[in-house]
């Protein structure tokens, strides 16, 4: 075992609180006479008092004036300018000017720059106002400069706060600002409604004329073509041409009635069949009249038949009565026949001369039905003109009664009124002086600090003994990662001073986990040399990854060496053993991209050092496919400052691959008798995996050779 010795400075804490504490007396002094100073200058500042008044953005419309079949006026609405706006308006010239008239704000010292302090005066000085500047100028920009207007997050209530050396002056132009917006809204809301009336005015009277022009054209329209109207609002044709139908109708069905019945007449009377049961026949008065005397007469002769034979006289001149009876039935019948057919007849006629007007009166429909196009236009014109005569006419009486009766709402309202503040607002001076105190105690500190430090008393030199494989000897315990890939480590210190010369127990767990550890010490001085300029390399670029790879060459002397480099430089380091194949009995880099261990099973680090290994693990082989391994390197590499992989020996067993794509240095260690074209062949296989930084380190010969 090789022991070197070393010389580090750390900060002397003691050295450093005594001369702090030294000058003590000075510090207090010094802030002492400062404070006193700003306390005499804050007495200099006028008190300023703080009033705040709040109004609320809605709208106040109501069934009660809201006009007739009239859409409820929403004042939020979706416009998320429409409070901002009202922000606006408050802070427009032309209200503050109202409110300086009204509250008499030009008599005010404070605000005419009449009244100044000692302190003011000595700013005036330096800050003169440009004599241009008119006095309305001057009291309108004080006014502004104590004036804050802001609207309340997501809400739609505006705070007005104003600033005076008068508490109740600041309160009374707060309520003053308050209530002169809300005043300009509801004198804007009648100006509205009253330019509203005077339009609707001009536009009733020509929309009077208009309508009159209409209507006299639909007139005179429908009298030059003859297109009168009738009941139910019908033309007159139209009507007629109902009535001819509905006659020709009746005239049909009646014809058709008596022919039916004239046939049946007809048929019966061709078959001997009583005619007393049908209808026209029965109505017969003649045949009424014959119907009683045939019943008398069948009465008698059924009396007679009770005591007399049916060839007796008297029933057979009873009989001869009936069959007479029934003869003039028939006769009459016939009649009545005869009556039906002239009926069906004339019934006839009359649809023919029906059907004669009908056709005329359909060529007079036609006409009309032409120029009723042109009348129907006409009276749609007309009604529409009407309807928008009667629609301003209803909303001008609306304007008219709320601008007599004033009674349009504005869309603000004040919500609280200002009161005059009884503790002033500023300057705030307890809060003041303990600020320059804490600043002036924190300056003399530092500077007292800064003192110590460039003279070197603060500085003190420790010279330790360190062995060459101190890095085996520092890991006492393992030190859990979070399984988080974003988790931040507690700080390394950055000094080598936990690198002492001691010895493992060949019992502990971490000495298992470090039983195919890199003991030996650095034998060759090229070696030595090679990687101390590496190293020195390392260093100045703060290169984070650094993979190890071999060729024909053993590259654990080289990385015991490169991490003592960095040790001693200090630095702190992690080695991850993704490259000797060497199971162990602890968990391990193949065991994490297996998904058999998580981040914090595998990285062991002691908890006072600045070194950590990662073991191969359990496994057999590395999954390269697994994004875990680079995962892995990327965390740690923000948890230290080094993290030097072990890759293995080139080829297809070497776990390069799976470190492809990060930002890293490939370390190649290659052996003295090499072939260069061999390792040229090397380097263009590692660019081809996106390595583009290679450095070539030899073990047994110098760099320069192979450089």
């Amino acid at each position: 075992m090789i022991y070197e010795n070393e010389v580090e400075t750390r900060m002397d804490m003691g050295a450093l609180f005594g001369a702090i504490f030294s000058k003590l007396p000075r510090i207090i002094f010094i802030t002492s006479l400062l404070l006193v100073g700003t306390y005499f200058l804050l007495t200099m500042l006028p008190v300023q008092y703080r009033s705040t008044a709040s109004i609320l953005v809605e709208s106040r419309d109501s069934v009660f004036t809201r006009a007739n079949n009239a859409t409820p006026f929403s004042a939020s609405g979706s416009d998320p300018s429409y409070v901002p706006s009202h922000v606006e308006l408050i802070k427009s010239r032309d209200t503050i000017m109202k409110v300086i008239e009204k509250e008499g704000l030009r008599d005010v010292a404070e605000f005419n720059g009449s009244n100044k302090s000692l302190l003011g005066s000595i700013i005036g000085l330096i800050r003169a106002a440009p004599s241009n500047q008119s006095s309305d100028e001057r009291v309108l920009l004080a006014v502004v400069k104590n004036l804050k207007i802001t609207q309340l997050r997501s809400t739609r209530v505006i705070t007005i706060t104003f600033s005076s050396q008068d508490p109740v002056l600041a309160a009374k132009v707060a309520n003053s600002i308050a209530n002169m917006h809300v005043m300009q809204r509801a004198q804007l809301s009648v100006s509205d409604t009253v330019n509203a009336t005077s339009w609707l005015e001009d536009e009733i009277t020509t929309m009077r004329k208009s309508v009159s022009q209409a209507e006299a054209a639909v007139a005179k329209y429908r009298i030059e073509n003859d297109l009168f109207v009738g009941s139910n609002n019908t033309n007159v044709l139209d009507q007629q041409l109902t009535v001819i139908a509905t006659q020709i109708s009746q005239a049909q069905e009646r014809n058709s009635i008596a022919q039916s019945r004239v046939d049946l007449i007809t048929d019966m009377l061709k078959q001997g069949q009583s005619l007393e049961g049908t209808p026209n026949v029965r109505d017969s008065v003649i045949i009424q009249r014959l119907s009683q005397d045939k019943a008398r007469l069948q009465g008698e002769r059924a009396q007679l038949l009770a005591t007399l034979l049916p060839n007796h006289p008297n029933i057979q001149a009873i009989s001869a009565q009936v069959s007479e009876i029934d003869k003039q039935i028939r006769i009459e019948a016939r009649q009545v026949a005869n009556a039906l057919s002239a009926e069906a007849k004339t019934q006839i006629r009359l649809e023919q001369s029906l059907r004669d007007d009908l056709t005329r009166l359909k060529l007079d429909v036609s006409g009309a039905t032409r120029s009723s196009v042109m009348l129907n236009e006409l009276e749609r014109e007309a009604k529409a003109q009407r309807d928008l005569l009667n629609t301003y006419l209803l909303r001008y009486r609306d304007a008219s009664a709320r601008t007599d009766s004033k009674s349009l709402l504005p869309d603000v309202r004040v919500v609280s009124l200002a009161a005059p503040a009884i503790k002033p607002a500023s300057p705030k001076k307890s809060f003041i002086l303990l600020a320059v105190a804490i600043v002036l105690v924190v300056f003399q500190i530092l500077q007292i600090m800064s003192a110590e430090f460039l003279s070197g008393r603060a500085i003190k030199e420790v010279r330790t003994t360190r062995s060459s494989n101190a890095r085996n000897q520092v890991i006492e315990q393992g030190a859990e990662l979070t399984n988080s890939e974003h988790y931040t480590a507690p700080p390394i210190p950055a000094n080598n001073s936990s690198f002492q010369d001691s010895s493992i127990n060949d019992e502990s767990p971490i000495s298992n986990l470090r039983q195919n550890a890199r003991n030996g010490s650095v034998k060759s001085a090229n070696l030595k040399r090679n990687v101390g300029k590496v190293s020195e390399q390392i260093i100045n670029t703060k290169q984070q990854i650094i993979l190890v790879a071999s060729v024909g060459a053993s590259s654990e002397a080289a990385i015991e060496a490169l991490s003592a480099n960095l040790i001693r430089g200090s630095k702190s380091v992690v080695e991850i053993d993704a490259g000797t194949r060497k199971t162990s009995a602890s968990l391990g880099i193949t065991d994490l991209c297996e998904g058999l261990a998580e981040y914090g099973d595998i990285v062991q680090r002691h908890a006072k050092s600045n070194f950590a290994i990662v073991t191969w693990g359990q496994q057999a082989n590395l999954n390269h496919q697994s994004n875990k391994c680079k995962t892995l390197a990327f965390a740690l590499s923000e948890l230290f400052d080094s993290a030097i992989i072990d890759v293995g020996e080139v080829g297809i067993t070497s776990s390069m691959s799976a470190f492809s794509g990060l930002d890293a240095l490939v370390i190649l260690v290659i052996d003295k008798d090499m072939h260069y074209a061999f390792i040229d062949n090397i380097k263009q296989d590692i660019h081809a995996l996106g390595f583009s930084n290679v450095q070539i380190i030899a073990t047994n010969i110098d760099q320069a050779k192979v450089a």
